[in-house]
């Protein structure tokens, strides 16, 4: 016997779960106590997390992470059993300007990103940070590299 958990539905049409789900969020968010603008609860309720661009090339994989208002000295990064993992931390500078907030979307705190990667060569692992994005350069190894050259085959 298989027992599955639903939610109770105002209207059984095909839009009842589209609305109750927009609806939902909607009221979610306003009654929540993140809605309240001050700085402790937005804090509480905010955690930074990067996105992520990741681009394959012939002989590379690029890694670019938006990371704006992190220090550089923040990042650490490593790559260890085929795992490239980044480390940092946004950290919120406290002012005592005492500003009254009506919204405080910004978020902070520390971070974690990992990504798998085959064939990497780690003698070439290479990072920069500029403009808010760091980029990481993972080439591949030569054997995989000698794999993807083209190899002409003659017809018998």
């Amino acid at each position: 016997m298989n027992i599955y958990r639903t939610q109770p539905t105002l209207f059984n049409t095909p839009f009842s779960a589209p609305a109750q789900s927009l609806f939902g969020d909607i009221f979610d968010t306003f009654f929540d106590d993140s809605c309240c603008a001050t700085q402790e609860n937005q804090q509480k309720a905010s955690t930074f997390m990067p996105k992520a661009n990741i681009v394959e090339h012939d002989r590379e994989y690029i890694v670019e992470l938006d990371t704006p208002a992190v220090a550089k000295e923040s990042f650490d990064i490593s790559f260890k059993n085929k795992v490239l993992t980044v480390q940092g931390e946004r950290k919120h500078e406290e002012k005592k300007d005492n500003k009254n907030f009506k919204r405080f979307e910004f978020s902070y705190g520390k971070f974690q990103r990992s990504f798998t990667f085959e064939h990497v060569n780690k003698d070439g692992l290479s990072a920069e940070y500029k403009d808010g994005i760091l980029k990481i350069t993972l080439p591949k190894e030569e054997d995989v590299l000698k794999k993807q050259e083209e190899t002409k085959i003659s017809i018998t």
